[in-house]
């Protein structure tokens, strides 16, 4: 894994190009709705053409949710490992491409005691926590007395690639506002048996915007998306899911010192699935709250954060997300 990652990051020697604002590159996690094909969170500002970034994105996330209804059902307990390769590359001032290979691993894990020390220690609600067992893994959902999905055994494997692109429609230039569109493709590479994948293809098109001037003065950046998600014809749960997802976020990012950014960032989701429990069938609102740590003379920056469930069952209970990266080329 080390030799993987210093190979990843030293493709080239070139100078760091020039950066635009810190991105928290969050999206879905729920076990049931992360299989799908929502883009990570992006924006409107682009950097030099000729320069490129390698990323590793890394989440842990902890699940605790029971609901019923009528007799339906479902239980998310249990933790999702994820590791994101991604590489994007200006090819102009103005046009980004990007892929992304997903790495996936489900097992019981050993947060829950960590999870339920931090909502003790901040007063926050235990949830479905002490209703579950400690550090196991469920993943099921139930059909008046039929178990349409069940995933008990620790399992992983590579997940659903995805390839991205943005075009900018305004100037380039690091101190104007700036919007992009954005068009993504995510294949069918993930296993649906083990929730690596949904088992289909989906397509996603939005409008990303950065605002580095309405805020300025507070040296405070404003970014912004929103788009909509066509989902093809899965393997998950497919009598329930919906044709169409809309989806949209805002960041803060606040330069607190020359090589420090404090970022503050919620993203919603209408519905995945047409369902009676609001674990699957609720719109999602999820907030995350953490740090850039820049170090631009190599290129290197690192972000670090929290993603709590916010208002919606269907974000799962914690997580933690972590990005490295580097950027090089054209300055």
């Amino acid at each position: 894994m080390t030799v993987a990652l210093a190979l990843f990051f030293n493709l080239v020697t070139t100078l760091p190009a020039r950066a635009a604002e810190p991105i928290f590159h969050t999206r879905s996690y729920n076990a049931f709705t992360q299989i799908f094909g929502r883009p990570e969170f992006f924006a409107g500002s682009m950097r030099d053409g000729g320069s490129s970034e390698a990323r590793v994105t890394l989440n842990l996330v902890s699940f605790a949710e029971i609901d019923t209804s009528g007799t339906d059902g479902a239980e998310l307990d249990g933790e999702t490992y994820h590791a994101l390769f991604s590489f994007s590359h200006n090819v102009t001032d103005r046009w980004e491409v990007a892929a992304q290979l997903p790495f996936l691993y489900h097992s019981g894990g050993f947060m829950d005691s960590t999870v339920d020390n931090f909502h003790d220690l901040f007063g926050l609600p235990e949830g479905d926590r002490p209703n579950q067992g400690q550090n196991q893994l469920l993943f099921a959902t139930r059909e008046t007395g039929q178990t349409p999905f069940r995933l008990d055994s620790s399992t992983g494997g590579i997940g659903d690639v995805r390839l991205n692109s943005r075009y900018l429609l305004t100037a380039p230039g690091a101190n104007a506002r700036q919007f992009a569109v954005h068009a993504g493709l995510k294949l069918a590479t993930g296993d649906a048996d083990d929730l690596l994948g949904s088992g289909a293809t989906d397509y996603s098109a939005g409008l990303g915007y950065s605002d580095p001037v309405t805020l300025g003065g507070l040296r405070t950046t404003l970014s912004a998306h929103a788009g909509i998600l066509v989902l093809g014809d899965g393997d998950v749960l497919s009598d329930q899911q919906e044709d169409t997802v809309g989806f949209g976020g805002l960041q803060l990012t606040f330069a607190a010192t020359r090589r420090v950014d404090l970022i503050a960032q919620i993203q919603g989701a209408s519905a995945y699935y047409d369902s009676n429990l609001d674990v699957l069938g609720s719109s999602t609102v999820q907030l995350a709250f953490g740090a850039n740590v820049n170090f631009p003379d190599s290129g290197w920056d690192w972000r670090f954060g929290i993603i709590e469930d916010g208002l919606s069952d269907v974000m799962p209970d914690f997580a933690l997300h972590m990005e490295i990266s580097r950027q090089f080329g054209r300055r």
